[in-house]
C-alpha cells in the first residue's frame, strides 16, 4: 500500500500523533465498498454544491 508521504506527515502533524500511527490506522481501516461509494457521493456532492463547480 503506497501513501502520499506529505499527506501522511501533514495528517500526523495536525493530529499531533506519529506518522506510524497514521499509517497503521489507514492500513487497519478497510471501508466497505458500498458505504465507501455512498460517503464519496455525499462528500463530493456537498463540495460541488458549496463551490458550485458544475
Amino acid at each position: 500500500m503506497a501513501f502520499n508521504g506529505a499527506g501522511v506527515r501533514d495528517t500526523a502533524r495536525t493530529l499531533k500523533i506519529g506518522i506510524n500511527t497514521v499509517i497503521r490506522t489507514l492500513k487497519n481501516s478497510t471501508p466497505t465498498p458500498k458505504r465507501s461509494v455512498e460517503i464519496h457521493e455525499k462528500v463530493i456532492g456537498t463540495f460541488i454544491e458549496k463551490h458550485m463547480l458544475y
